[in-house]
C-alpha cells in the first residue's frame, strides 16, 4: 500500500480575539491534528478581528485563492477550525467551497457543528 503525503494550509480566522477562538488557537489546534494525520503543514494564515463578510475580500485569502489556480501550488488540502470560517452566509461559504473542490483541494474542518441527531453527528 502507498502511502501519500498529503500537504496542507491552515487558514484561521476570528473576529473576536477571545482565548478559545483566538487564530493562535486555532492555527494551534488544527496543526496538532493535521500533524497527529502525518500531513505536512506547508502555510499558516491568520486573519485575526475580520468579520465573515470581510473575509472572502481580503488582500491576503485573494492571494490564496490565486494559488489554488496555480500549477505549482505544492498543497492540496485546507483546514478551516469550523464552517463558520469561511463565512456565516451560506451562499459565499459553498461558492468558495465549490471553487476549492473544483480544483481538487480538500477541505477539513476541525470542529464541525452539531446537528442533535448522534447518528448523523457521527457520520459526519
Amino acid at each position: 500500500m502507498v502511502n501519500f503525503m498529503v500537504n496542507s494550509i491552515l487558514i484561521a480566522r476570528s473576529s473576536k480575539d477571545q482565548h478559545d477562538v483566538s487564530c493562535d488557537s486555532q492555527i494551534f489546534e488544527m496543526e496538532k491534528e493535521a500533524k497527529a494525520r502525518g500531513e505536512i503543514v506547508l502555510k499558516k494564515y491568520s486573519f485575526p478581528q475580520i468579520n465573515h463578510t470581510e473575509f472572502s475580500q481580503d488582500p491576503a485569502f485573494s492571494e490564496i485563492l490565486a494559488e489554488v489556480k496555480s500549477k505549482t501550488r505544492r498543497w492540496t488540502k485546507i483546514w478551516f477550525y469550523d464552517t463558520s470560517r469561511i463565512s456565516r452566509r451560506r451562499l459565499i461559504a459553498q461558492q468558495i467551497k465549490a471553487f476549492l473542490k473544483n480544483r481538487g483541494i480538500d477541505i477539513e474542518f476541525l470542529k464541525l457543528p452539531k446537528t442533535g441527531d448522534e447518528p448523523l453527528d457521527n457520520a459526519m
